[in-house]
């Protein structure tokens, strides 16, 4: 099998993504705990990695405070879905989660990272900007060639969860709250969007909610 980087976060997304990777990938797993105040993710990822019986999990401490807070640090919380550039949006970190990424598969001998970017209104979750960062990466890459893999590029949150059905994702270990607590709170924008996923495809969210 061919050796592949995979992005997972311990959400909804990079859970289906890893996988979707791992049918035809030995996978290599990458958590970054860049301190967002849902930590939950890191423990979910974990969980993950186990059940995908994955070669190795590297969890990498990066801090990335200096871009400025976010609903993913420390910004008030909203409810419902949002209309425009989320206010989780934290500049550049898909830019510097790929370059680590690309750092790693190089040393390791992977030809692909897999990364779980879906429809989003997030500029760094855009095809173009997917194609010019396996361009720019792959020149600074001794060994080039490396391939950026996006399965769920596309996708809105119902088709991904669909999708994680058909290849029997374990959702039950996964987690999207923006609170990071054992009870999901319903009410945030992921939660939201989640729930209605999972009723979209005529079942419920097998996570616990308040």
């Amino acid at each position: 099998m061919n050796r592949a980087v995979v992005l997972l976060s311990g959400g909804l997304d990079s859970a289906v993504c890893a996988y979707k990777a791992a049918r035809t990938n030995e996978l290599l797993a990458l958590t970054f705990d860049y301190g967002q105040r849902h930590r939950r993710e890191v423990d979910a990822a974990k969980k993950l990695a186990g059940d995908l019986d994955v070669s190795d999990h590297i969890i990498h401490r990066l801090p990335l405070g200096l871009l400025g807070s976010s609903l993913l640090t420390d910004k008030p919380l909203p409810e419902g879905e949002p209309t425009s550039l989320p206010n989780t949006w934290i500049p550049q970190r898909n830019s510097i989660f790929l370059a680590i990424a690309f750092g790693y598969a190089e040393v390791t001998g992977a030809d692909k990272v897999y990364i779980g970017v879906t429809a989003s209104l997030y500029p760094d979750a855009q095809p173009a900007y997917i194609m010019a960062m396996e361009r720019a990466l792959n020149l600074a890459s001794e060994k080039g060639g490396i391939q950026i893999v996006t399965p769920l590029e596309g996708m809105n949150k119902t088709q991904v969860v669909k999708k994680g059905l058909d290849l029997n994702v374990p959702f039950e270990l996964t987690t999207s709250c923006y609170r990071g607590e054992e009870l999901a709170c319903g009410k945030c924008p992921p939660c939201v969007a989640r729930i209605r996923a999972f009723r979209e495809n005529g079942m419920e969210d097998p996570i616990p909610y308040e």
